[in-house]
C-alpha cells in the first residue's frame, strides 16, 4: 500500500510539473512569435535552452574551416610556393636609411618623380614615384629617408626604378617616413618584436603594391 501511495504521489508530482512548463512556456511561445512577427531577432533559444547566435557562428565557423581546407586543396602543387612566397611580412623588407640627392620630374610622365637615393651602394638608387602632385621638389631634396632597397627592378615609363621610398599616408596626405636626424645611409631599420637581421631576398613590386 505504502508503495502503491508512493507512486500515485510521484505521478502527481510529474504531472503538475508538465503543468507548470507547459504553463511557462505558451506565454513564452507567444511572446517568441510577436516578436518574430515584429522581425526582432530571436539571440535564445528558450526550448532548447541554447544560444542561437552561438550556434549560428559555430556552424557558420565550420562552414568557413571547410570551405578554407578545401580551397587550399584546391591549390596546384606548382603554385603553393608563389603563394607562400607573397605573404606580407616586414622581416622580408631590407628597410634602410637613404638620402635624397636628386629630384625630378619624369620625362615621360606628369605626375611622377625621379629620385636618386644615396644607400650607401654602388651607386645610388633611382626610384620613381607619384609624390610629385603631394610634393614640392624642395620636400624632398637632400633629405634623409627610408628605402625599400630589395624589390624587384620595375620600368616605369622607360626608366627603372630600383626600390621604394616609404611614406605614411591617409586619405588627405602623404608623408614622409623621417628618421632621426643622426642616422646616415645605408643603416638598417629593425622593428620591435621581429627579426629583420636575416638576408632579405629580392621581393616583386606587386607584393610592395
Amino acid at each position: 500500500t505504502e508503495q502503491l501511495d508512493s507512486d500515485v504521489h510521484i505521478n502527481v508530482l510529474e504531472e503538475k510539473n508538465i503543468q507548470l512548463k507547459t504553463g511557462v512556456q505558451n506565454p513564452i511561445d507567444e511572446l517568441v512569435t510577436l516578436k518574430n512577427q515584429q522581425e526582432i531577432t530571436q539571440h535564445y533559444d528558450f526550448v532548447n535552452k541554447i544560444s542561437i547566435v552561438s550556434n549560428q557562428l559555430t556552424v557558420q565557423h565550420k562552414k568557413s574551416v571547410e570551405v578554407s581546407q578545401s580551397t587550399a586543396s584546391a591549390i596546384p602543387k606548382n603554385l603553393e610556393k608563389s603563394v607562400a612566397n607573397t605573404a606580407m611580412d616586414i622581416t622580408r623588407f631590407d628597410l634602410r636609411i637613404g638620402k635624397i640627392l636628386s629630384v625630378k620630374k619624369h620625362p615621360n610622365a606628369d605626375s611622377l618623380y625621379v629620385e636618386q637615393i644615396d644607400v650607401e651602394e654602388e651607386k645610388p638608387q633611382t626610384v620613381c614615384n607619384g609624390l610629385l602632385k603631394y610634393m614640392q621638389p624642395s620636400d624632398l631634396d637632400q633629405k634623409l629617408v627610408i628605402v625599400a632597397c630589395n624589390l624587384k627592378p620595375v620600368k616605369t615609363r622607360g626608366i627603372t626604378s630600383e626600390a621604394m621610398l616609404m611614406c605614411a599616408s591617409t586619405s588627405e596626405k602623404i608623408e614622409l617616413l623621417e628618421p632621426l636626424s643622426d642616422c646616415k645611409p645605408d643603416d638598417r631599420i629593425e622593428c620591435d618584436g621581429y627579426n629583420c637581421s636575416s638576408s632579405h631576398a629580392q621581393i616583386t613590386k606587386e607584393l610592395s603594391d
